[in-house]
């Protein structure tokens, strides 16, 4: 599933107990989550197609991107593709960057009108459900379960890209 943050909460009455006959000796338990899908050669090619016959393409990224900050990046500049982030993805691409249209804060009407002339949307690592009517969306996501786009592909977010942006150079 999606990574996240780990908790380990110990109640406040155990922290003031004497620890009689400790024995264990320390050790780091390996840290692995299930293998991570991998997007099949057919699915890279319609969604390369789908990129690439766009008029107006758009890149939605999440905090499910930060890990692939560089490939967003590449990508938007060989698609010429504006970039919009969540609050949660904010830095993913540098808001220096001319392709960077900022945080996707579409109560700002010249930002929303201009996602609303977008006709494909790649939404990498982003649940956001406000995507631009009309448009194709096409979600890359670590965890199965989602908001609904035309178009869903399940794995990590730098792969994907990466897959993408191979077939986009070809």
């Amino acid at each position: 599933d999606r990574p996240g943050t780990a908790v380990l909460e110990i109640a406040a009455s155990k922290l003031s107990e004497e620890v009689v006959n400790w024995s264990a000796t320390p050790q780091l338990l390996p840290c692995s989550g299930p293998p991570r899908p991998v997007p099949s050669k057919r699915t890279v090619g319609v969604v390369r197609d789908l990129l690439r016959d766009a008029a107006r393409p758009l890149l939605w990224v999440g905090a499910g991107a930060a890990g692939a900050a560089d490939s967003v990046q590449r990508l938007a500049e060989l698609l010429g593709s504006g970039v919009v982030t969540s609050i949660q993805g904010k830095g993913t691409i540098s808001d220096r960057h001319p392709l960077s249209l900022g945080s996707a804060e579409l109560r700002f009407a010249p930002l929303n009108s201009w996602v609303e002339t977008c006709d494909v949307v790649l939404a990498v690592g982003t649940t956001s459900s406000s995507m631009p009517k009309g448009a194709t969306c096409i979600r890359i996501d670590i965890a199965a379960e989602g908001v609904a786009g035309d178009l869903y592909l399940c794995g990590d977010a730098r792969e994907m890209l990466e897959s993408i942006i191979a077939e986009l150079e070809d």
